[in-house]
C-alpha cells in the first residue's frame, strides 16, 4: 500500500492498493481528484507490476 497525503496534491488523504484490482467504464468516473508526483507513480507502477507478476 502506498500512502498519499493531500501535500501530494490530492484532495483528501488517500492510499493506492495493489492487491485487488478492477477495472471500470470511464463513465463512472465523474472527476478528477487529484494527480501523484512522478516518484509516487514510479512507485505504484512497481506494485502493479508485482500485483500483475510482470518483469
Amino acid at each position: 500500500m502506498i500512502s498519499v497525503s493531500r501535500g501530494d496534491v490530492v484532495l483528501v488523504d488517500s492510499a493506492v492498493q495493489a492487491q485487488n484490482l478492477l477495472t471500470i467504464d470511464r463513465s463512472f468516473i465523474r472527476r478528477k481528484i487529484g494527480s501523484l508526483p512522478t516518484g509516487t507513480m514510479s512507485d505504484v507502477d512497481r506494485c502493479l507490476k508485482a500485483a500483475l507478476a510482470l518483469t
